[in-house]
């Protein structure tokens, strides 16, 4: 995927000097779909990292950022430019309004989300470190309501107990269940509401 309009994107990018340099969205970034139309996984290019001797990153995302699927030769069926117009533009506008401005799901999402990016790379983890990711993904989080810190907790506590239970599904792929069926109810009421889709 690319974004079709990367202002609202701002990647910060930490060396092994300790500098902190600015990246560019458009050319050191790959964005790809990750678990179906839910999550998208920005990765800064290898070839950037061993370049810049980049050992971390910081991404913020702004609002109304659209993306646009990558051109695949020989697609019987392409998007059109007055289809990306309208993605970017009455769709975008519908999405603001009946998925983003729900606050609600949208906010235990992001609380999901951020505790799914404070995993280390591999498990096992702790209860400690389980209970320490919950924490620090809320205090980032900001303000949220009673009903969003409840959905985000209900979700914790149930991956919380399904990894305690012996389960084989791992804590971080719990989370992202939990993520992706919060997104999935906002994307059905959207496509419903604008009248396309299955």
């Amino acid at each position: 995927y690319f974004a079709m309009d990367t202002q609202g994107i701002q990647v910060t990018a930490s060396t092994s000097d300790g500098r902190q340099i600015s990246l560019s969205p458009a050319m050191d970034l790959t964005m790809t779909a990750s678990r179906g139309h839910v999550a998208v996984l920005l990765s800064i290019r290898p070839e950037v990292v061993r370049e810049k001797n980049i050992t971390g990153a910081h991404v913020t995302i702004g609002e109304h950022i659209t993306f646009k699927p990558a051109e695949v030769a020989g697609d019987p069926n392409p998007q059109s430019e007055a289809d990306l117009k309208l993605s970017a533009g009455t769709l975008r506008q519908a999405g603001t309004k009946l998925v983003d401005s729900n606050t609600d799901r949208m906010s235990a999402a992001r609380v999901t989300s951020l505790m799914i990016n404070q995993l280390p790379p591999k498990g096992p983890y702790s209860q400690a470190e389980r209970q320490l990711v919950w924490e620090r993904s809320i205090a980032q989080s900001g303000l949220l309501t009673p009903k969003a810190q409840k959905q985000a907790r209900n979700g914790f506590t149930l991956c919380d107990f399904t990894l305690e239970s012996g389960s084989n599904c791992s804590f971080r792929r719990c989370l992202q269940h939990q993520h992706d069926k919060l997104l999935k109810f906002l994307n059905s009421k959207y496509w419903k509401a604008i009248g396309t889709g299955s």
